[in-house]
């Protein structure tokens, strides 16, 4: 919008400073942009406006879609590692409502980082064991250009 205002404004200086020789306004003096100068001025400063936010919305759109691209992709890698977690889980006995929860972190290249616990469940056993889920699973190879938040995992294993 400022293009447009810079440009335009020097035009409306030409058209008002028309005047007689004594400084009156002339009486016919018309503003460039009339219809008696033709309307090029108009087309061309409308053109100009309609390509800039034309070009704007492509870009915004293009964006929108690359955002829904890799919604979509961290969506499906978080299903991919649920399941692979899925296949390791063992079956834990203890006390009902003991939880052990972790956290890692799957590398780019598919490898497992990071992996610590988050909370002990005050079970030893348990603790090991969830540690040991995550470290026997076969992660999957993340999508390229997900973000690190997207590769980090908090998982709960509970006592059954």
């Amino acid at each position: 919008m400022y293009f447009f205002v810079a440009w335009f404004t020097p035009v409306l200086a030409e058209g008002v400073s028309k005047v007689t020789q004594n400084g009156a306004p002339e009486q016919n003096a018309s503003p460039p942009w009339s219809t008696e100068h033709g309307s090029k001025f108009i087309d061309d400063a409308a053109n100009a406006f309609s390509n800039s936010m034309t070009q704007a919305f492509e870009k915004a759109e293009a964006l929108r879609k690359e955002r829904e691209v890799l919604r979509q992709q961290s969506t499906e890698f978080y299903d991919a590692v649920m399941q692979a977690l899925a296949t390791t889980k063992p079956k834990i006995i203890g006390k009902p409502g003991e939880r052990a929860a972790v956290s890692f972190i799957v590398s780019e290249s598919g490898a497992l980082q990071e992996l610590q616990l988050l909370r002990s469940s005050g079970n030893r056993w348990l603790d090991e064991k969830a540690l040991s889920a995550v470290r026997l699973a076969r992660l999957p190879l993340p999508p390229a250009g997900l973000s690190v938040g997207d590769r980090k995992f908090n998982v709960e294993y509970r006592s059954q």
